[in-house]
């Protein structure tokens, strides 16, 4: 009889020891094929490691939430971004440019993931997000830290600048985790 390397109690059989619960290093074999009455023919079972794939239908609705926020990323660079004393300054005055950009890049990146119902694009949505966001809540803070300017200065191009990448980071999440959850084991 064996017995247990981190106790020393015997061991009868078995993945754990029954005294300490510590791994015994044995492994218990298990039938792949099923066992059916003398007549009936035996089927295999189905490999345990293997996952689905993700769901086409989620992947899609994930992606075309990803392209309508990245979209409107887009469009908060052509809204108004400060307004003081009746002078309205758009957002291609200041950062806008760069959120134009991004905006252009996750449209395509969750068109691809659209197209393809492919869940690779979704961490790079996740990202563009991510800066979107930051860098409209950066000019937002720049804009109050300024003298004589509050809150109601800020265009509202601003706000659906950082609406539009928070919304894009968690639709990259959501469809980055099907990626983790229906993804074979290895």
């Amino acid at each position: 009889m064996p017995f247990c390397s981190a106790c020393g109690s015997e061991i009868t059989g078995g993945n754990f020891c029954p005294h300490c619960g510590k791994p015994t290093g044995f492994a218990q074999v298990q039938p792949d094929i099923e066992q059916r009455s003398p007549g009936a023919t035996q089927q295999p079972h189905a490999p345990q490691y293997l996952s689905p794939a993700p769901p086409a239908r989620r992947v899609l609705i994930f992606s075309l939430i990803g392209v309508a926020s990245m979209f409107a990323a887009l469009l908060a660079s052509f809204l108004p971004w400060v307004s003081y004393s009746g002078v309205t300054i758009g957002g291609l005055h200041r950062d806008g440019i760069l959120v134009l950009v991004l905006g252009f890049i996750g449209v395509a990146f969750a068109f691809v993931a659209a197209m393809l119902k492919s869940i690779w694009p979704f961490p790079v949505i996740i990202v563009l997000g991510i800066v979107v966001a930051a860098v409209t809540i950066t000019d937002i803070l720049d804009l109050t830290r300024t003298v004589g300017l509050s809150l109601s200065n800020v265009g509202v191009g601003l706000f659906v600048g950082v609406a539009a990448g928070v919304v894009a980071v968690v639709v990259g999440a959501a469809g980055a985790s099907l990626c983790s959850t229906n993804s074979p084991l290895p």
